[in-house]
């Protein structure tokens, strides 16, 4: 059980960020996704973000 545990948490990373416009205001409720998946999610009220990303691959 503890192997398991411990092999799932490996293969799952995390992207954090702030939306922010050319001036530096931060933008509420963008939608975020990774393109050709069904990965996403929108930015808070702060513009800040954060997005689990459970399959493999580089993403940009």
């Amino acid at each position: 059980m503890f192997f398991l545990l411990l092999w799932s948490t490996t293969l799952m990373s995390q992207v954090m960020g702030k939306v922010e416009d050319a001036n530096g205001t931060a933008l509420p409720f963008v939608n975020i996704y990774i393109e050709g998946t069904y990965l996403g999610t929108t930015s808070n009220d702060d513009g800040k973000y954060e997005l689990n990303l459970n399959i493999k691959g580089d993403y940009i």
